[in-house]
C-alpha cells in the first residue's frame, strides 16, 4: 500500500472533501520542508540560512564515493625476518613507540653461537695475520744466511784448487803420488758440487716473496671480519624492533608462538606518525569532476551521526586501478576502473580512526 493511497473501504464509507483536502495539504508542506532540507549548504541550519541559499545550492553539484581513513606511508605489517619462538614480546595495542623500540624478540641461542665461532675464526685468522707480518723480516734473515754460506762454498772451492794445485806440481816432480794428487781434484770438484748447491739454496730462498702472504693473511681477516658481521647482524634479526616511529594498532602473538617472515598474518601492526589522510576511489566515469584543491566533506559510512571532516583533495593517482573499497551490500564488479584520490584533512580537527570507512562528498561549483 502506497503511503499517499487511500484505502477502497475507507472510500465506500465515504470521506469528506474536507479531510482530502486537509490531507493533500499536509503532504505538500512535509515534501517542501525536506527540499528546503536537501537543499541547505553543508554545515548551515534552517535559521541561519540566508535568503539566497537556494540559488547558492542550485549552482553547486557533489559527487559522493566511498573511501577510508589511512596514513600517507599506510599501515606497516611488522613480521620478522627469519623463523622462531616468540621469548617476548614488548609492546601492546595503542602503545606508541619510537623508531628502533624494541617490539619483540625470538629465541636466538643458535645464531648466538654462530657469533661466537665466528669470532673464533676471525681471532685465529689475526694471529696468523701477525706471523705474516714478521715474514719479511725473517725472509730477509734467510736470504742473507744463504749469501753467506755461498761466500763460504766459495771460499773453500778456492783453497781447494790452491791445494790441488800445489799437488800436481808435486806429483810432477815426483816428490808426491799421483794417487794424492787425484784426491786434491777430487775435492776441489766436491767443493764445486757443494758451491752449487748453496747457490740453489739461495735461489730458493730468494723467490718467495713474503708481502704476498701478509696480503692472504689480511684477506684472511677481512673475510673473517665479514663473517662476524654476518652472525651479528643474523643474531640482530631475532630482535624484531619499530622500523619507524608510530603507534601499534594491533599485536598477534604472544610468548611461545612460532611466528616467521611466511606467518599467516603480520605479528603487529603499526600506523606511522602521519597526518591522516582519506583514501578514495572515484569511478572512471567521473574522473573528470575531481580536481586538486577541491573541497570535500568526510563523514563515518555506517551512520548519520558521526563527526564530520573537511578537507581538500591534495593528490591524484596518475592511472586507473580496479576497484579495491566494496560497498558492504553490494557484489563487486568484474572490472570497474577507478582514480585513487588522497584527501588532506584539516589539521584542526578531531583525528578519525585509521581505516574507518567514510563517505567522502567532492563539491563542484
Amino acid at each position: 500500500m502506497n503511503a499517499y493511497t487511500i484505502p477502497d473501504e475507507q472510500m465506500r464509507r465515504g470521506w469528506s472533501p474536507v479531510l482530502v483536502s486537509a490531507g493533500v495539504l499536509l503532504v505538500l508542506a512535509a515534501t517542501t520542508s525536506a527540499l528546503l532540507v536537501l537543499g541547505r549548504p553543508r554545515g548551515q541550519s534552517a535559521e541561519a540560512a540566508p535568503p539566497q541559499a537556494s540559488a547558492n545550492v542550485s549552482a553547486q553539484r557533489a559527487l559522493a564515493c566511498v573511501g577510508y581513513i589511512d596514513v600517507p606511508s599506510g599501515v606497516l605489517a611488522v613480521n620478522p625476518t627469519v623463523s622462531g619462538r616468540v621469548r617476548d614480546v614488548s609492546v601492546q595495542a595503542n602503545q606508541r613507540v619510537g623508531a628502533g623500540a624494541v617490539l619483540f624478540r625470538l629465541e636466538d641461542e643458535t645464531a648466538r653461537a654462530d657469533v661466537q665461532q665466528a669470532d673464533q675464526n676471525l681471532r685465529a685468522a689475526q694471529a696468523r695475520l701477525k706471523e705474516a707480518q714478521k715474514g719479511p723480516e725473517l725472509h730477509k734473515s734467510l736470504v742473507a744466511q744463504e749469501q753467506a754460506a755461498v761466500e763460504a762454498a766459495l771460499r773453500d772451492l778456492d783453497a781447494g784448487r790452491l791445494i790441488a794445485k800445489r799437488k800436481q806440481k808435486l806429483a810432477e816432480s815426483q816428490n808426491l803420488s799421483s794417487e794424492e794428487a787425484e784426491a786434491a781434484q777430487q775435492q776441489v770438484r766436491k767443493l764445486q758440487a757443494a758451491l752449487q748447491a748453496e747457490r740453489e739454496k739461495l735461489h730458493a730462498a730468494q723467490l718467495p716473496d713474503p708481502q704476498q702472504e701478509v696480503i692472504r693473511a689480511q684477506a684472511n681477516v677481512a673475510a673473517s671480519e665479514a663473517l662476524v658481521d654476518k652472525a651479528q647482524q643474523a643474531l640482530r634479526q631475532y630482535t624484531v624492533r619499530a622500523p619507524v616511529a608510530g603507534q601499534i594498532l594491533r599485536v598477534h602473538t604472544q610468548k611461545g608462538d612460532l611466528v616467521g617472515p611466511q606467518s599467516p598474518q603480520p605479528v603487529a601492526l603499526l600506523v606511522p606518525d602521519e597526518p591522516r589522510i582519506v583514501r578514495a576511489e572515484v569511478q572512471q566515469e567521473f574522473a573528470q569532476r575531481v580536481a586538486l584543491g577541491q573541497p570535500v566533506d568526510v563523514a563515518d559510512d555506517t551512520t548519520i551521526e558521526s563527526p564530520r571532516w573537511q578537507g581538500r583533495v591534495s593528490r591524484l593517482a596518475d592511472w586507473f586501478g580496479p576497484q579495491r573499497i566494496h560497498p558492504p551490500d553490494a557484489t563487486p564488479a568484474v572490472d570497474v576502473r577507478t582514480l585513487e584520490c588522497i584527501v588532506q584533512l584539516e589539521p584542526t580537527q578531531p583525528s578519525p580512526r585509521i581505516g574507518q570507512r567514510v563517505r567522502v562528498i567532492f563539491y563542484e561549483r
